[in-house]
C-alpha cells in the first residue's frame, strides 16, 4: 500500500538543486512524500519511495514565470535531519497534512 504526504517547508535563503539551472529563492514550498507499507511485520511500518519538491519555473531573466515544477529531492530515504535542515536556514511548516489513505 502506497501512501502519499504533503507538507509545506519555508527556505529563508536561496538554495540549489541538483538538475536546475539556477538557485530557488527563499519562501515556503511544496514538498510531496511517497512511502510503501513494508509487509510481512507485527507493526505498521513504510519505506520512502520518493521525495518531489515543487519550485517555479524561472522565465526569462530569472524571474519566475508562473509555472512550478517538480523535481525529486535526494535518494529514497535521504531527507535530511532537523539539525541539518536547521544549518541550511529552513523550517518544516506546522502544516503538515497526509493527501493519501
Amino acid at each position: 500500500m502506497i501512501r502519499n504526504m504533503t507538507t509545506n517547508v519555508t527556505f529563508r535563503h536561496a538554495f540549489a538543486l541538483k538538475g536546475l539551472e539556477r538557485p530557488v529563492p527563499p519562501g515556503t514550498y511544496r514538498v510531496d512524500v511517497e512511502e510503501d507499507a513494508i509487509d510481512g511485520l507485527s507493526f505498521l511500518a513504510y519505506r520512502r519511495l520518493a521525495t518531489f519538491i515543487t519550485v517555479p519555473v524561472a522565465g526569462q531573466g530569472g524571474a519566475p514565470c508562473g509555472r512550478a515544477q517538480s523535481a525529486a529531492v535526494g535518494p529514497p530515504g535521504g531527507a535530511p535531519s532537523r539539525r541539518r535542515r536547521r544549518q541550511l536556514g529552513e523550517r518544516q511548516a506546522p502544516d503538515q497534512e497526509d493527501v493519501g489513505s
